[in-house]
């Protein structure tokens, strides 16, 4: 088997006991066949040709997002959102993984300092999970979005680290346990990847929907099924998987 992997973190706020405060989530999409621009370019053809772009309610944010050519879903109307939801809908396969942190003291999670450090942090965090779905995958192809301070040079040492951790994750004296070791490879992308843009929408819904807005009409129209939630004590969300169309079933894949 081969997968698919984009992954992505957002900042956003949840209100604990009538306040507003900042969390970070770490999203990572999981899929056996790649995400494709025509997915992308089709909503935005149709953005294009919408004539509800000249509502002057929306025609500035939707003329910014034509002109720069991609969608980001905080900063798009909501005639951006009906189409790329309808192309999502239409196309998407896939396991979606989200995992939420309380965003200390104004800094990354755990007092990180750096904007480098954070997303690798929330990466790992994701290949921790993956870990949990790999058995027998052959190879990952696994998108990350960039930043100023993170960079393709900053993933060149990852694949040794996640080997290294695999190796302690499957200890050697248990030997019948079978370990299998997938190809991966790693690209930082831009916001313009068709696949990030898609993670970005769900991202944006999932946090409407557990957030501080509480709103879940856009998850609903997305058709996002739960696999499972887990919250704490006063109700907060802690981690969530769904799927998208259909579900990739690891079940069978696994030996603990």
């Amino acid at each position: 088997m081969e997968l698919f992997v984009y992954t992505d973190e957002t900042i956003f706020e949840i209100e604990v006991d009538k306040q507003p405060i900042e969390y970070i989530g770490a999203a990572t999409l999981i899929c056996t066949n790649p995400i494709l621009d025509d997915w992308v370019s089709d909503a935005m053809s149709k953005l294009k040709a919408d004539p509800d772009i000249l509502d002057q309610k929306t025609t500035d944010i939707d003329t910014r997002t034509i002109t720069n050519n991609f969608f980001h879903a905080s900063m798009d109307s909501k005639n951006a959102h009906s189409h790329l939801c309808r192309s999502i809908v239409k196309n998407l396969n896939g396991n979606f993984q989200y995992s939420v942190f309380e965003r200390k003291n104004g800094v990354g999670w755990f007092g990180l300092k750096s904007e480098e450090l954070l997303v690798r942090l929330v990466s790992s965090l994701s290949s921790v999970q993956l870990l949990n779905e790999t058995q027998k995958v052959e190879k990952v192809v696994w998108v990350i979005e960039g930043r100023d301070s993170f960079t393709q040079y900053s993933v060149d040492g990852w694949i040794e680290e996640w080997y290294d951790y695999y190796d302690s994750f499957f200890p050697f004296a248990l030997t019948a346990i079978p370990v299998y070791y997938p190809n991966i490879e790693i690209y930082v992308k831009g916001k313009n990847d068709p696949g990030l843009q898609i993670l970005d929408f769900l991202i944006w819904a999932t946090n409407r929907k557990y957030g501080l807005v509480k709103d879940s009409t856009w998850f609903d129209r997305l058709k996002l099924q739960v696999i499972r939630e887990q919250f704490d004590e006063s109700g907060i969300i802690n981690s969530a998987q769904f799927y998208l169309g259909r579900e990739i079933d690891f079940k069978e894949e696994k030996f603990y």
